[in-house]
């Protein structure tokens, strides 16, 4: 791992507290190899057979990097069980969802949907660093391997309350949330990239900053995001 990014071992996610205390400190934690063997084997195959269109239910959001083609495919988490069942058993891990019920309180939709996306080589990044425009808890599984070379997620650790305070600052002063500028306001804060093998895992507050990196010539990059919001009231 790079110097800088909250990590546990996998049996560490267990420990729901110390998993929400990394959360709160810093907006997100990785967990190197979460899934690996088997498992990891049966998600690539389901996200495969997803890409190729072998199964058909939910919203294909189809090309979300105009010109680019990368792609993106929304699940509904209690439609999957028998066509993913790895993906399935992903999203209901209970572990996964205790500590995000506990990060976003009780009043919270825990992946309910996912997102698999597929991103191609091309010469700019999957994303710049911004935050994102509602705010959410996404659990997000690299099925590929998070490097340079794949387009590696990067954040800025402890930055959720900075993405946090910009955000809610703007929608005080009237700005539509359709409309927020994710990507203004840190411009001079540098993210810290992960290093970490296929079926590597990263917890993170949506508010803490982060973009994906340039997926290089002859790579792709394969990633499955659950995303858990509050539904009334604050945190």
């Amino acid at each position: 791992m790079k110097a800088g990014l909250p990590a546990l071992a996998p049996h560490e996610v267990a420990d729901v507290n110390r998993c929400v205390a990394l959360l709160r400190a810093y907006g997100l934690v990785v967990v190197n190899s979460w899934a690996t063997g088997e498992r990891l084997e049966q998600l690539i195959t389901e996200h495969q057979r997803v890409f190729v269109g072998e199964v058909a239910y939910a919203c294909d959001l189809d090309y979300y990097r105009p010109g680019i083609g990368s792609r993106a495919i929304r699940v509904v988490t209690k439609q999957i069980h028998h066509l993913l069942p790895a993906t399935y058993e992903f999203l209901t891990d209970a572990a996964l969802c205790e500590v995000v019920a506990t990060y976003l309180g009780s009043e919270a939709s825990i992946n309910h949907a996912a997102y698999m996306t597929l991103d191609v080589a091309h010469a700019t990044p999957v994303t710049v660093l911004h935050y994102d425009r509602k705010q959410a808890v996404k659990v997000f599984l690299c099925i590929t391997a998070a490097n340079s070379a794949c387009g590696s997620p990067s954040f800025v650790p402890g930055s959720h309350k900075h993405g946090r305070t910009i955000r809610e600052a703007h929608l005080a002063s009237g700005i539509q949330e359709s409309e927020l500028p994710i990507t203004s306001g840190h411009e001079n804060l540098t993210a810290v990239p992960m290093d970490s093998p296929a079926g590597s895992l990263v917890i993170f507050d949506t508010d803490c900053l982060h973009m994906g990196g340039r997926v290089m010539p002859g790579q792709a990059r394969r990633v499955l995001r659950g995303h858990s919001h509050i539904l009334t009231g604050r945190r």
